[in-house]
């Protein structure tokens, strides 16, 4: 029998801050760490309460999201403590009880498709020749199939132009998210519900990461690392620099440390109140989900949909051309955020470097 071991690490503290450095209002959606995802959330704040406009469960029930205005030089910061997990694949015969099967709607949500993370087309061909060449008899043997493959023969580069798992098909080589996006869009061509989870390194300043689960019935949410299994494969110097201990790539498949914080979970993350496009102004800035993308001013699915929270999404008033070049605040569309061990007193103590 396999199951899931896991073990909690030491709690962490997020901190992460939106400033509107522009001569309007900034609508921002911020998504708050999610329990469940390899982390148990001990505590969030988020400030300030004025600005605040609602929070609550986005339309598709998967991330809890606040929605805020901020008006000119106003600044918005959470504030979360969070004990991250470390899980593995184990091999028992102690009795233990199976984890239950996904309920029907859980299930159909993440094997449904999305702009970033379509089902069907090259992408479910190249799905089917994959588990069909290792002659993978179930889930647990697909999945680790698809991983192999995107492990073995796909290439991490940084930053992408081009964004979601229809992209990574064809270019053959993305960051973490696009490594994540398609592994999650192959798993679900074969019937294997998979998640996005769209987070942070739980060390450091604005270290972004992202990466994958799988499910499997009686075991439960599989942890997986495809981008991370690319580098340490192909570039074991890359993971060196990023101050980690290249593994075998087999490590990266159902068992990753707890070094990491989840912000949300899914690309194509829903809006509510939707987003209004920003009028007509200023060249796209990357293709996401087969489509253009003016970030910030633009959403996958017309006024639905952001095409991540990492943790947050903006809506930008109007196009940089038209914004004074030395405030413009889209070279950090993400915001800033610092994870630390070290507890610290409060929200004054935010550093700003």
């Amino acid at each position: 029998m396999t199951a899931l071991a896991r073990r909690s690490g030491p709690s962490v503290r997020l901190r992460y801050r939106f400033e509107n450095v522009q001569r309007e209002p900034v609508e921002l959606w911020v998504s708050l760490p999610p329990d469940g995802v390899g982390q148990l959330v001990e505590g969030t704040r988020l400030e300030p309460s004025p600005a605040i406009r609602r929070c609550g469960q986005d339309s598709a029930g998967v991330n809890e999201v606040a929605y805020l205005v901020l008006d000119p030089g106003d600044r918005m910061e959470l504030d979360a403590k969070v004990r991250p997990e470390r899980r593995s694949l184990v091999d028992t015969d102690d009795g233990r009880p199976q984890v239950p099967p996904l309920p029907d709607e859980e299930r159909r949500r993440y094997l449904r498709q999305t702009p970033m993370v379509p089902t069907g087309g090259a992408v479910a061909e190249e799905a089917r020749r994959i588990v069909q060449a290792a002659e993978a008899d179930d889930d647990h043997q697909r999945a680790w199939a698809l991983f192999s493959e995107l492990a073995l023969n796909y290439l991490y580069i940084y930053p992408p132009t081009r964004r979601g798992a229809a992209a990574m098909l064809e270019e053959r080589a993305g960051d973490c998210g696009e490594f994540s996006f398609l592994f999650a869009a192959w798993c679900r061509s074969c019937g294997i519900p998979a998640r996005t989870i769209v987070g942070t390194w739980a060390r450091g300043k604005t270290q972004a990461h992202v990466w994958s689960e799988f499910h499997l019935d009686g075991v439960g949410w599989v942890p997986a690392d495809a981008s991370m299994a690319a580098l340490a494969h192909r570039a074991p110097w890359q993971v060196w620099l990023m101050g980690r201990r290249p593994r075998n790539r087999l490590r990266y498949f159902g068992a990753l440390p707890g070094h990491r914080v989840a912000f949300s979970i899914d690309p194509d993350a829903e809006l509510d109140p939707p987003f209004a496009p920003v009028p007509e102004g200023g060249e796209p800035d990357m293709e996401a989900g087969g489509g253009p993308l003016r970030w910030g001013r633009d959403t996958v699915r017309a006024g639905t949909a952001a095409p991540y929270l990492q943790p947050a999404y903006p809506r930008f008033p109007r196009p940089p051309d038209e914004a004074p070049e030395e405030r413009w605040e889209y070279q950090e569309p993400l915001g800033r955020w610092r994870v630390y061990r070290r507890p610290a007193a409060g929200l004054v103590a935010w550093a700003t470097s």
